[in-house]
């Protein structure tokens, strides 16, 4: 199979009267047949959580996301919408602007949104809110964990009572396939001393590790506290890439939980996920 990944440069989601048309083709790498996210909605009926590893610069990514989104919904109804964007402690905010207790700006303020909210996560939030969906912020805060790159796991026994509620409470470290795509991306930050490389790179590893079991158990409690929804799960591509990373964490915490993965990849060649789909290299292409 050979798709060439330039076809998928110029799909959008576009609306015309009223009506939306899916632009989007994603790929069943098992069989290179191409699914619209309707069809591919159809697909995902036995699964608990559909992850979706974009990148986060990639406009194909974002319009992909948005209209399985649609489709997932419009199929089950009981769909949650879980995102790395967000962190724990701004639950209570997030769940206050879906309710309509909060203004934008007053969310928006306090929050702590990623530069590109407005154009690509936006979207995803306010049809959420428009159908009253819940929106889970699954991501550990990220000063907590700048805080363990910086100085390890040690650094989790600083934290406070109420701090330690919003990181995970078991971390599992013992990928060595994870742990080797970790290191091997590292291989780039050639501002690092050689003489320290190893041990900044572990202490990087289990910051990464500390992300993806917060946002690993912030998706199981919703699960066991919603029976009967799904969770959309959107983040960077190395969190769920070859089911590893958040996937990894999760499987751990609950082997019966069944999981599906939409990886972007380059090329349809990159068999990342059990659907993919094809993001042309652009500039520089956050996943992480």
């Amino acid at each position: 199979m050979h798709l060439t990944g330039t076809l998928f440069a110029t799909l959008v989601l576009i609306n015309m009267g009223g009506k939306v048309t899916e632009k989007s083709r994603f790929i069943d790498p098992k069989t290179g047949e191409m699914l619209t996210a309707s069809e591919l909605a159809g697909r995902l009926a036995d699964y608990d959580v559909i992850f979706f590893g974009e990148f986060h610069d990639s406009p194909i990514s974002h319009q992909a996301e948005l209209e399985l989104f649609r489709a997932l919904y419009k199929r089950y109804k009981k769909v949650a919408l879980g995102m790395e964007m967000f962190e724990r402690d701004v639950q209570p905010l997030l769940d206050a602007y879906l309710e309509g207790t909060k203004t934008e700006t007053e969310f928006l303020s306090d929050s702590r949104p990623w530069p590109n909210y407005e154009t690509d996560y936006k979207p995803l939030v306010e049809f959420a809110k428009k159908h009253k969906l819940p929106v889970i912020a699954t991501n550990v805060p990220r000063y907590i964990a700048n805080g363990v790159a910086k100085n390890d796991t040690s650094f989790l026994s600083t934290l406070t009572p109420e701090e330690k509620t919003w990181v995970a409470e078991k971390i599992f470290y013992d990928s060595k396939e994870y742990h080797d795509r970790f290191v091997e991306t590292m291989r780039e930050l050639r501002h690092i001393p050689e003489h320290s490389r190893k041990q900044i790179v572990e202490q990087f590893y289990r910051a990464q590790c500390v992300k993806d079991a917060t946002m690993a158990e912030s998706i199981l409690r919703f699960l066991k506290s919603h029976p009967g929804y799904k969770v959309f799960h959107i983040n960077g591509g190395f969190h769920s890439d070859y089911h590893l990373g958040i996937v990894y964490q999760l499987k751990k915490l609950d082997p019966s939980i069944k999981v599906a993965v939409i990886a972007t990849v380059r090329s349809p060649e990159d068999v990342a996920g059990d659907y993919l789909i094809v993001s042309p290299a652009q500039q520089d292409e956050g996943q992480n």
